[in-house]
């Protein structure tokens, strides 16, 4: 059998087709006859004129017959205009012997007004129908499409509500959010749907939170859209605070705290008003916060406060750190006499065996007189105590009287004891003892003493809580309840606005450890006011035996005028490599305030920003972190604000690999005025000495010559004279003055 299949037969398909067939025993053919039918394209039905209103959304439908289905294309000829447009987005449905065209004209302008022609063709023919279309303007109410009632979004994430705005004449649209409101006013010669989408440029927040409301009007009327808008958020919450330690003194400690939020709040963690550096780390739970206290001293006792603030909230964690001290307020373990009695000529040695970390400075003096007598002899124990001996010699009557030991080591008050040095006159009847027996301790000496840690503060934004700056006076006294306390507080300046109820004036006594003498402080709110200005407050206290007083001067430095300054000032840094050390200061003077930190290379300086390892704090202090020798050098601090540019600081950062001394303390009293000895001593502190690095070398003390080079005595002796007689038995002579002046030697 043979099969010939024509799969799309057309007019070129017909024709005589000769079919032959052949084998050795002879051939055979047949004609076959193929003929194609077909039919020119037809259009269903005419193409009418048609008179429609604008803006309003048109189909164009139209249909065509023919064998096979025709292709179609439709242009227009716009009524004012002799260009021919053909439309490119026409969909064209083909089904068996049936073509349909389908042309949306969306927003029909005026200008769309024309002959639109529809174009039908096939293999067979093409035939073309065409019909006009007039667009007549047409007032058509606003309509709103595509409102969304509701929109919750991640936090950062981009806010745009894209609602579509219909109407005639083309409307007038308003956006309004809480207090603000946008007009948008569309350009006549253009119709888009598009004009009435609302975008927020910046990141998405929780300010952005709220009713958004659409109001779209034309002479017509009006159509309203209304949106709520929820981005995600969450307000500052510690998962894990600060919390309250006692550490020992020497000992490090890691402060840590773990806050969540959304947006990742800011944090800062501070100590008596004084910003502090940390690390961060990322975990599942939020973010966690450290600080490292290495070596504690006293000074890092105390309250810190982390302080966690966005946009959604505040939160607050507090924790009390308290420095268990090592160090040991001196203590007697042998006394010294009370009284000691005398022969003219006699020496006298005072024996003393004292305890307390660090070692206890010991001296003695003459009530009533410069004289200042050192041990001359000390022997450490290797329990830690140590024994002086003091040495009087050649006494004389003058000498007679009261003298007092004092010892103090910087723990705590110095510790004063009182020795009656008395002249032994021989008497048949025994000695009458003093008819007062004086202590000598300070709980007789002072009845209260105020202690102010300065003698001026500074009133500023960082400094005030509530609207009151808090001012605390500590002090000494006999009496440890408050009730025993009289505390009174005047003040002067301030453009007369301070005024301090005496009910808000607190006094609390606190345990002194081994100090016989309560202490106490006095804690004095202060209430801040705009324009209050600077002044004075005076603080007095009285108790049954005594009574002081103290003045101090607060500045402020919210007051317009004041020319940019530091307190306190940023000091020198010297650290090992590795360190995280910090510029420590606080920046004051009128607001807005320019704080720059640069680097002195060469002659000139370069500018240091919050880049890499360099942190600028907010009060001002700047912040290295892994210092090298790359990072050695000067640093300094400008400050800037209205009232001029002031470089208040230069400082240095020293990197070294060994511990160091710190430069050398003052000289101590001079032994004697005259052939005496001083000493002075330095500590190994700068920086501190660190396993893996060298230690100090060099002595920490020296003693040098004080006083007068030569006591008060006998000159030199002369040369012998002449002998007095030329033979026999004569004399010779020779001669010293006691009024040989004394020599200077410092």
């Amino acid at each position: 059998d043979g099969i010939v299949v024509f799969t799309t037969p057309d007019q070129a398909t017909k024709g005589v087709y000769i079919v032959r067939a052949e084998n050795s025993a002879g051939s055979a053919q047949a004609v076959l006859v193929v003929d194609v039918i077909g039919r020119q394209p037809e259009f269903v039905k005419n193409f009418p004129d048609l008179i429609l209103p604008h803006l309003t959304p048109h189909h164009i439908k139209v249909s065509a017959i023919g064998l096979p289905a025709p292709d179609m294309v439709l242009s227009y000829k716009p009524t004012d205009s002799d260009r021919k447009i053909t439309f490119t987005s026409s969909e064209v449905v083909k089904t068996d012997g049936l073509a349909t065209l389908i042309q949306e004209i969306k927003h029909p302008q005026i200008s769309d007004s024309g002959v639109y022609t529809i174009t039908a063709s096939n293999s067979y023919g093409k035939v073309t129908i065409s019909g006009e279309i007039t667009f007549t303007a047409v007032n058509i109410k606003p309509t709103i499409r595509n409102c969304i009632p509701y929109v919750s979004l991640p936090y950062g994430s981009i806010l745009q509500l894209t609602p579509r705005v219909y109407g005639y004449p083309l409307p007038t649209l308003t956006w309004s959010y809480r207090d603000s409101v946008t007009t948008v006013t569309p350009d006549d010669n253009t119709m888009t749907a598009d004009y009435a989408t609302l975008s927020v440029t910046n990141k998405a927040t929780a300010r952005h939170n709220g009713f958004y409301f659409l109001r779209a009007s034309n002479d017509v009327g009006e159509d309203t859209c209304q949106t709520i808008v929820m981005i995600e958020s969450e307000a500052p919450v510690f998962v894990y605070g600060l919390q309250d330690a006692v550490v020992d003194e020497g000992t490090d400690h890691v402060l840590s705290f773990v806050v969540r939020g959304i947006p990742t709040p800011v944090v800062t963690l501070s100590k008596d008003g004084a910003n502090l550096t940390y690390l961060t780390e990322k975990t599942e739970n939020g973010v966690k916060y450290t600080h490292e206290l290495l070596e504690l001293s006293k000074e890092d006792g105390g309250v810190y406060i982390a302080t966690a603030t966005s946009e959604t909230g505040t939160a607050v964690s507090q924790g009390e750190v308290k420095v268990r001290l090592t160090r040991v307020p001196p203590y007697f373990l042998v006394p010294p006499p009370f009284r000691l009695q005398f022969g003219e000529g006699d020496t006298q040695l005072i024996y003393v065996k004292l305890g307390g970390i660090p070692t206890p400075n010991i001296y003695l003096t003459k009530d009533g007189t410069d004289r200042i007598i050192p041990p001359k002899y000390v022997i450490f124990n290797e329990d830690k105590t140590l024994e002086y001996r003091i040495e009087l010699p050649d006494l004389e009557a003058s000498d007679a009287g009261k003298y007092i030991m004092s010892v103090t080591n910087g723990v705590d008050d110095t510790i004063r004891k009182t020795i009656h040095l008395e002249l032994d006159v021989p008497t048949t009847a025994p000695p009458t003892p003093p008819a007062t027996m004086e202590p000598g301790d300070l709980t007789v000496i002072y009845g209260i003493k105020l202690q102010p840690e300065r003698d001026e503060f500074y009133i500023s934004p960082l400094t005030t809580k509530d609207g009151f700056f808090t001012l605390e006076i500590p002090g000494v006294g006999n009496y440890s309840t408050e009730a025993e306390y009289r505390v009174t507080v005047t003040t002067d300046g301030f453009n007369g606005q301070v005024v301090v109820p005496s009910d808000a004036v607190i006094t609390k006594s606190r345990p002194s450890g081994t100090s016989p003498r309560p202490k106490f402080t006095i804690t004095v709110p202060i209430p801040v006011s705009r324009d209050m200005g600077s002044g004075y407050v005076t603080v007095s206290a009285a108790n049954p035996r005594a009574s002081d007083s103290v003045t101090v001067r607060l500045n402020d430095v919210q007051e317009a005028n004041v020319a940019p300054y530091v307190d306190p000032k940023p000091e020198t840094v010297i650290a090992y490599p590795g360190d995280t050390v910090a510029f420590v200061t606080r920046a004051l003077g009128s607001l807005p305030l320019e704080i720059l930190w640069s680097r002195r290379v060469g002659t000139d300086t370069v500018p240091i920003g919050n880049t890499g390892d360099y942190r600028l704090l907010s009060n001002g202090t700047l912040v290295i972190e892994s210092v090298d020798q790359l990072k050695e050098g000067k640093y300094v601090l400008t400050l800037k604000n209205d009232e001029g540019k002031v470089e208040v600081a230069e400082v240095e950062l020293i990197v070294v690999e060994s511990a160091g001394y710190s430069d050398w303390g003052v000289w101590g009293p001079c032994s004697a005025t005259c052939e005496g000895k001083r000493m002075r001593k330095r500590w190994c502190n700068s920086p501190a000495p660190r396993e893996g690095y060298p230690k100090c070398e060099g002595a920490d003390s020296e003693v040098e010559p004080c006083g007068a080079k030569l006591c008060p005595g006998y000159s030199e002796w002369s040369s012998w004279s002449n002998c007095s007689e030329s033979c026999g038995y004569g004399k010779k002579e020779k001669s010293t003055d006691c009024d040989s002046a004394l020599i200077p030697l410092l």
